[in-house]
């Protein structure tokens, strides 16, 4: 009767072991689950892998602003001061091909001014706008609770105008020259990616665009004494580095 007892003791003991340990298993997969992204932003806790499938659609910007100033003599009004602006905007689709790895498709445009003056006089100024279309690349490293490192690469193509205008002078009309733009850029940049939820990021990087490109002035009319229109395309290479920052919704 005793021997009986006992072993009915130990089975029971060792069925609640298992339910034990088959429970202690299901909750370590529910964790490592829970930190991973899966497609459709179903997925709670700190994310720490984004799955094959996932989609995102994004807004970026950047933004370059840089100024010089020389000192001709010893007023202001000798100064020679060259400021350059660059603007970049696009929005951005992005599927991941397989874990922590996607591909963007970037679709947007581009603008650019430069200017210079002399003292409070504008002596030249240049502006470029068109568009800009990229293919990237980047890989998500989780960095914990909801970050990741993620290098990028990528490159494209673009097309738009320029316009460079000189002021006249006693009087005469502005001379501006219209020019067309074409080419290829690249782009490689390393950013930070933040997971707040399951619905979508918030990303910033540093991040240098290199533009590959030629220019070919239009064929306008132009006031008298101007330059004739120079029919040969002139190649020109331009590199803007700045901060890219931005958000995705995820689905």
């Amino acid at each position: 009767m005793v021997m009986r007892t006992t072993a009915g003791a130990l089975g029971g003991a060792s069925t609640i072991t298992g339910l034990c340990a088959a429970a202690l298993t299901l909750l370590v997969a529910g964790n490592a689950a829970a930190d991973t992204l899966a497609p459709g932003g179903n997925s709670v806790g700190k994310i720490t892998r984004v799955s094959k499938g996932v989609k995102e659609l994004s807004l970026e910007t950047q933004l370059v602003f840089h100024s010089d100033t020389n000192k001709n003599g010893e007023g202001d009004e000798d100064d020679t001061t060259t400021t350059n602006l660059a603007l970049v905007g696009a929005p951005v689709f992005r599927y991941f091909l397989i874990d922590n790895l996607n591909l963007g498709l970037h679709l947007g445009g581009f603008y650019k001014s430069a200017s210079a003056k002399t003292g409070d006089v504008e002596t030249l100024k240049t502006s470029d706008a068109g568009f800009l279309g990229t293919l990237s690349v980047s890989y998500n490293v989780s960095l914990g609770g909801g970050m990741f490192i993620a290098p990028l690469l990528g490159g494209g193509y673009f097309a738009g105008s320029r316009e460079v205008t000189t002021p006249g002078v006693n009087g005469a009309a502005d001379l501006v020259i219209r020019s067309s733009l074409s080419g290829g850029v690249g782009r490689a940049g390393l950013g930070l990616v933040f997971y707040p939820s399951s619905r979508f990021n918030l990303f910033a990087r540093p991040e240098a665009l290199m533009y590959f490109g030629s220019a070919k002035e239009k064929d306008e009319a132009r006031p008298a004494g101007a330059p004739a229109v120079d029919p040969d395309a002139h190649s020109f290479t331009t590199i803007d580095a700045g901060f890219t920052c931005g958000a995705s919704y995820i689905f």
